[in-house]
């Protein structure tokens, strides 16, 4: 119990704290950043951070994944990374729909999987604003591994829903946290 209570109150406090969840995209990159840019979406990310594309992707990356944003300060545990992947979605599902499935893959496949929050949300498209959904939970890839801190948006678009997704670990250093937060707030369609 008192773990949940702590993944459930330390969200809360960083977006107080820390002004997680008020910033919202200029479309200009702050100082620091750089705009990633493709013909479907944008997203800030942070200058010195590693950008993977697909042609440099290995084996182990799942085919559905666009662009991978990794912290140049590599973890031997793990590394804080930013991932946008597109799937089709099916005629009549919406945002919450692909967060819902979204979960559900993660439930079965995590050990100790913690959904912390989800809420309806906006996208950015131009002028206007797509409904999209937000999912934030946490879990390990198997009983050994370290807690990981997920935290995605769901949007579709035209038959393809996107799934940008910032993976750190639970105790993540403050500096990253804001980053990822800032990149996840980035995000717009075209």
């Amino acid at each position: 119990m008192k773990k949940l209570l702590i993944l459930l109150t330390v969200p809360l406090i960083l977006s107080g704290c820390f002004g997680i969840g008020d910033e919202t995209s200029t479309g200009e990159p702050a100082a620091g950043e750089v705009e990633y840019s493709t013909s479907n979406f944008s997203i800030m990310a942070p200058l010195d951070w590693e950008t993977i594309e697909e042609s440099d992707f290995t084996s182990s990356v799942p085919a559905e994944t666009i662009v991978v944003f990794r912290n140049n300060v590599k973890s031997e545990i793990f590394t804080a990374n930013v991932n946008i992947s597109a799937v089709a979605a099916e005629e009549e599902m919406n945002s919450s729909d692909l967060a819902v499935s979204s979960r559900t893959k993660a439930e079965n496949s995590l050990v100790s999987f913690e959904e912390i929050s989800f809420a309806e949300m906006e996208v950015p498209f131009g002028e206007v604003f797509l409904p999209g959904a937000r999912l934030v939970f946490s879990g390990k890839k198997s009983a050994s591994d370290p807690i990981i801190y997920f935290d995605q948006i769901y949007v579709i678009h035209e038959g393809l829903g996107l799934i940008v997704t910032s993976s750190s670990l639970f105790e993540e250093d403050e500096t990253v946290v804001n980053y990822l937060d800032r990149m996840l707030n980035s995000f717009s369609l075209k």
